[in-house]
Parts: C-alpha cells; structure tokens; sequence
C-alpha cells in the first residue's frame, strides 16, 4: 500500500515572508525613521504606513474599506500613497 502522508510542496518551505514595515531590502524606510517632522502635505507610502499601523497591506485595505475615519489613499496610475497630515489625526483620534 502507497505511504498516504502529504508533504508540503518544495517551494512551501521556501517562501518567505516580508516583516511590517521594512522595506524589500529589510530597512526601515527614511519615510517612517523621519516621520515627526515631514510636513503635513508630504505623501508616504504603504511600508511607512504599515509600521505605524503595525498592520498588513490586506488590513490596511480593510480598514480604508470598513472603517470611515481611515485617511483615504491617493492614487497616483498604479501608485498608492497616504498623506502624513491625514495619518498624524487618525493615530490621534485612534489613540483618544
């Protein structure tokens, strides 16, 4: 009789996972180690804005879906950004 175990295939074993909030090279980027003092008008983009959310791309997107105070992203062709301004009063309002 054929061993009916299942294995995980090669490639399973072999992803990797990207840490929240590192860039692909797994720096923190000058966006997020700046933060406090960029102008309210300048634009981050998701790596910054999951690291200060400690959240995923995919609840990132929940929350713009389902939550009304979540800023709403700028959308530049295929480039999504948040303001920094919009950012700074949802973490307050978050944290009252």
């Amino acid at each position: 009789m054929p061993d009916q175990t299942k294995s995980k295939p090669a490639s399973a074993s072999k992803r990797r996972t990207r840490r929240t909030g590192l860039t692909a090279a797994g720096t923190i980027p000058d966006a997020l180690a700046h933060f406090t003092v960029l102008p309210d008008d300048a634009q981050v983009r998701f790596p910054v804005v999951e690291a200060l959310l400690s959240a995923s791309t995919s609840t990132i997107w929940r929350r713009i879906k389902d939550d009304p105070d979540f800023p709403k992203p700028l959308r530049d062709g295929r480039r999504t950004s948040f303001r920094v301004g919009d950012l700074r009063r949802y973490l307050i309002k978050k944290a009252a």
